[in-house]
């Protein structure tokens, strides 16, 4: 996704879109994890468990696709999600 020639920007603008992007991307976190965390509460009321390793290994390999990092950053967010819930 390439949103502008990045050979035409200075560095201060693209510090800002990369600010943006950060803001964007926490926010983002924000509504999975609240997502999830309402997603297993609504599971564990109707007498399942909350979590599912099989929907955990799905959400990596969702991000598989950003190499090996992208399995630590799916692990990540996982312990993020289950550590909101339990909280």
């Amino acid at each position: 996704m390439e949103l502008f020639e990045l050979g035409e920007l200075d560095t201060s603008t693209l510090d800002r879109a990369l600010e943006r992007v950060d803001r964007d991307l926490v926010a983002l976190i924000r509504y999975r994890i609240e997502l999830a965390r309402r997603g297993a509460a609504t599971r564990v009321a109707h007498g399942e468990t909350g979590y599912s390793h099989a929907r955990d290994l799905a959400a990596v390999g969702r991000y598989a696709q950003l190499g090996p990092a992208g399995y630590e950053f799916a692990s990540l967010l996982i312990r993020l999600t289950r550590r909101a819930s339990s909280s």
